[in-house]
């Protein structure tokens, strides 16, 4: 990519170029029903801190071996959609592949969930805080339709005075035909304990953490690909919070947040909490796990859990980085979801106060790719306006730049009079200038005006989708 746009920006620049020699010629000079499942659940082993490894095992999440449950056996489930092809693991209930069908990655769709592994899946849980291991325990299948599956399995925990609470942790996803984004549920039951009430789950303040998967496509080499990166980003009082990080480090988000997530330079994962508000701290890993690849991965705890059913729903959003996918969040009548004001589209990339003139400039090349559908002869008749559009102003330019040199020698005269006396130089220069006619800032303003130009045309050639693999 990092090699066409240098090179659209050169045709663009040659045509500027071409379009000053000629005025030169001419005039001189110038320059996008949640059913309930049955239930079941187990333990998580943990924690990178060994002190608070301790702490927790005082109040761990056990497996219950009941009676009625059933040897289970490692499941793999394939949903496909118009978008993507996404396979569920019943270990853990997790995403292990994640490819989108209508963007490539060399011969095969971008892959979503990048370097997975035993220990880190897509979209896991792990129980408390996000230093506890992912649970890895075979869960129970439940299909409620080719969209929606269910993961169950029941989980008791050790409460202070020795006895237990007994509780389900199911895990449900619902996908959509046509859409990138898809529908989470998480859902703790305890109603099922028929010995004593559920009371809470609770450990250090927390009831488990869902991640993100550990790195998103496509694979890129850090040294090679200097245009491609990572960027985490949090949705806080209606702005964009972003956040670069170097290898294998952390970093925690404790602002309350609408939306959180990583991105790429084409592609994103976006993580929506139906009710923001039971959400904890969120963290940020580019941690080294897998083939000395580095993750971008965020992990999102939520908060204790003391009702005796609780369902936490998360819009979760996993594909390209594109205006038209990513706003139809914003109104209830554009999506699949009935979701509105979730401002997705906020993660995208912009040039601040230029883009303004990256959104025009857009415009004008999409009307000419539907004349004539090729981006390079869009970019030539995009400049070509452009240039158009300036000529008046380049004409101004040029006049003022003849009447200079028919001036010249009289400010030659000027200068040597008065080159002891700049007070007087300055006044008997402005006099001449009035009295001609001439300002000297038309030679510049043409310049300037393409400079803000040529820095938008940049940034808009090197992040516009549409120009990916172009």
């Amino acid at each position: 990519m990092e090699k066409n746009t240098i090179l659209a920006i050169v045709l663009s620049s040659l045509v500027l170029i071409g379009f000053m020699f000629l005025q030169t010629y001419l005039n001189p000079p110038v320059d996008y029903p949640v059913e309930e499942v049955v239930r079941d659940l187990e333990n998580t082993p943990f924690i990178a801190n060994e002190e608070n490894a301790q702490n927790n095992l005082e109040k761990m999440v056990h497996l219950e071996n009941f009676a009625e449950e059933v040897s289970i056996s490692e499941e793999k489930i394939l949903i496909e959609t118009n978008n993507a092809k996404i396979t569920l693991s019943n270990r853990g209930g997790d995403i292990v592949d994640f490819e989108l069908k209508n963007h490539l990655d060399g011969d095969k769709g971008v892959q979503m969930a990048d370097s997975i592994s035993e220990i880190n899946r897509a979209f896991s849980l792990s129980f408390g805080s996000y230093d506890s291991k992912i649970i890895d325990d075979l869960f129970q299948v439940n299909k409620i339709n080719d969209y929606t599956y269910g993961f169950y399995k029941k989980f008791r925990l050790a409460k202070a005075d020795g006895s237990f609470d007994t509780f389900t942790l199911i895990k449900q996803y619902t996908f959509h035909p046509d859409d990138y984004l898809f529908q989470l549920d998480v859902i703790i039951d305890g109603l099922e304990n028929s010995n004593s009430a559920f009371s809470e789950l609770n450990l250090n303040g927390k009831a488990y953490t869902l991640r993100t998967s550990p790195q998103i496509g496509p694979h890129y080499d850090k040294k090679k690909d200097r245009y491609e990166n990572r960027t985490f980003m949090s949705y806080t009082k209606d702005k964009r919070k972003k956040q670069l990080l170097g290898d294998n480090a952390t970093k925690e988000y404790s602002k309350p947040y609408t939306w959180t997530g990583i991105a790429g330079k084409y592609f994103t994962i976006l993580v929506h909490p139906q009710n923001p508000e039971t959400m904890g701290p969120s963290l940020y890993s580019t941690k080294i796990e897998k083939n000395d690849y580095t993750n971008a991965q965020v992990f999102l705890t939520r908060n204790a859990i003391s009702q005796k059913n609780n369902k936490d729903t998360y819009y979760i959003y996993v594909g390209p980085r594109t205006d038209k996918d990513l706003k139809k969040y914003n109104l209830l009548s554009e999506n699949n979801w009935g979701l509105s004001n979730i401002r997705f589209d906020d993660s995208l990339q912009s040039s601040g106060i230029l883009s303004w003139l990256e959104i025009f400039m857009k415009a004008i090349m999409q009307v000419f790719y539907k004349i004539i559908p090729n981006w390079g002869v869009s970019i030539i008749l995009m400049t070509i306006l452009l240039k158009l559009a300036l000529f008046p102003l380049t004409k101004k330019s040029s006049i003022s730049t003849l009447k200079m040199q028919e001036i010249q020698p009289r400010m030659k005269e000027i200068q040597d009079k008065y080159k002891d006396k700049p007070d007087k130089l300055n006044m008997e220069l402005a006099k001449l200038y009035k009295e001609t006619g001439y300002n000297p800032m038309m030679g510049c303003l043409p310049l300037l005006i393409q400079f803000p130009l040529i820095i938008a045309m940049f940034n808009l050639f090197n992040n516009y989708f549409e120009f990916r693999g172009a």
